[in-house]
């Protein structure tokens, strides 16, 4: 296991068990070391496969001069749990809490510190690599910043046992050809018509090939891949969607081919549930996606929150 370590990290923080040190406060002396494997950020120089110290610095800060505790070992009780859920790269995290000025009357000038060791438990139904995900590791997902699919109009009926269902947001015919060539240098995309629901909300396509733009973002971890797979029902009515992979790390509002093959085309709302998309864990966190398409239809606005392009 390799590791980072964080030492001297001094706040001024409230907690402590007597009212005068809820009140006057005092400072607080932080120690980590965090055991992570780093081999695949140091032959990449990648970022997204390590720790970034100066957001873990900001936790601590966040926690230590936020809300009082009694005892630092409930400090360090939180720092600890604070570390392991926001940083899954993290598998283990010892923290070390020193009280300068501890109010104890035979060794007034002494220093009181607390070590605590905790590692990464996952739940019995948290996925091994390999593994599809279920229900419980999707919800567990979505508590995450950003979440694993985002937004969720619907969580009850769009978390499947086995996935998430994901909506139509808009549909555009194909015009003009395409082409790949050796590189993507090559690669000519074909222009599009976007069709026009109807005031109601309905589109009606006629057979042949469309282009669909889905409304929920996807953003995977490092150690998740996906794969989609068309809703049964839409099957049933003659048409089908035929989608790529989504690779690790990728983080964007994807694009999927719809060909209707009915003779009498096929109704469709906007808002309606038309693929699943289904989850898998990876061995061992990889490097991001870095394509063309990361972050494809997406935009922020100042507080964050992702909106439509």
């Amino acid at each position: 296991m390799d590791l980072i370590e964080l030492t001297g990290l001094t706040f001024y923080g409230y907690h402590g068990a007597f009212p005068e040190e809820q009140r006057l406060g005092q400072r607080f002396v932080v120690d980590l070391r965090l055991g992570l494997d780093l081999a695949d950020a140091g032959a990449s120089d990648d970022l997204a496969l390590t720790v970034d110290y100066g957001r873990v610095t900001g936790t601590v800060k966040a926690i230590v001069e936020g809300p009082p505790f009694k005892l630092i070992e409930a400090l360090a009780e939180a720092l600890a749990g604070a570390i392991l859920d926001g940083y899954p790269l993290v598998e283990e995290v010892q923290v070390r809490v020193a009280k300068p000025s501890a109010p104890v009357s035979a060794a007034p000038t002494g220093l009181v510190t607390v070590e605590i060791s905790r590692a990464r438990t996952r739940p019995e139904h948290v996925s091994t690599g390999g593994a599809v995900l279920t229900a419980d590791d999707i919800r567990e997902l979505q508590r995450n910043d950003p979440p694993l699919v985002d937004p969720l109009a619907d969580p009850e009926g769009q978390i499947q046992p086995n996935g998430v269902d994901l909506t139509l947001e808009s549909v555009w015919r194909i015009s003009r050809q395409g082409a790949l060539g050796l590189t993507n240098a090559d690669r000519i995309i074909p222009d599009r018509q976007p069709i026009d629901p109807s005031t109601d909300g309905w589109l009606v396509l006629t057979p042949g090939t469309y282009i669909i733009r889905l409304r929920e973002v996807v953003a995977l971890p490092l150690d998740l891949m996906a794969f989609a797979r068309p809703r049964s029902s839409l099957l049933r009515c003659g048409a089908a969607l035929h989608t790529a992979v989504w690779d690790a790390g990728y983080r964007g509002r994807s694009e999927s081919l719809l060909v209707v093959y009915a003779e009498e085309g096929v109704r469709l709302a906007v808002g309606s549930r038309v693929l699943q998309l289904v989850f898998i864990r990876l061995e061992r966190a990889t490097t991001a996606y870095s394509g063309v398409y990361q972050g494809e239809n997406i935009s922020s606005d100042r507080a964050g929150r992702v909106t439509p392009t």
